[in-house]
């Protein structure tokens, strides 16, 4: 469920929403229809929110792939800034080594490559 991925999202609304259905929705993501669940989320103010945003217009022509595309490009957006933060120092040491860890996922033939060009030195 990317709500609980919450280095996803940017804005504190996008954190505190993400928060209160992670909260109210251990296990699984929230299905059907808001009015099932939204009865569910803890917080008064977050409910409210969260209708808001559901009334809004543009939460019309939302859909599958339209949230597919979303969820993508906040992981770019995601990996930008972690990008950003390692160039201009702002990682501590478990931030970093989490980063070369997921590169490693991405591209798992770096850490190979490095061990060989290592070997044939030494």
């Amino acid at each position: 469920m990317f709500a609980r991925a919450r280095d996803l999202f940017v804005s504190n609304l996008a954190v505190s929403i993400s928060e209160a259905i992670s909260q109210s929705f251990p296990n699984a993501a929230p299905e059907g229809e808001p009015a099932l669940w939204l009865h569910l989320i803890e917080e008064e103010q977050m409910r409210q929110t969260i209708s808001d945003l559901l009334l809004d217009m543009r939460a019309d022509n939302l859909n599958e792939n339209y949230i597919a595309d979303t969820v993508e490009r906040l992981k770019q957006g995601r990996e930008k800034r972690r990008l950003k933060q390692i160039r201009s120092g702002d990682l501590d040491t478990a931030q970093r080594q989490e980063y070369l860890l997921k590169l490693r996922e991405h591209k798992p033939d770096t850490l190979k490559k490095q061990q060989t060009d290592d070997s044939e030195f030494g």
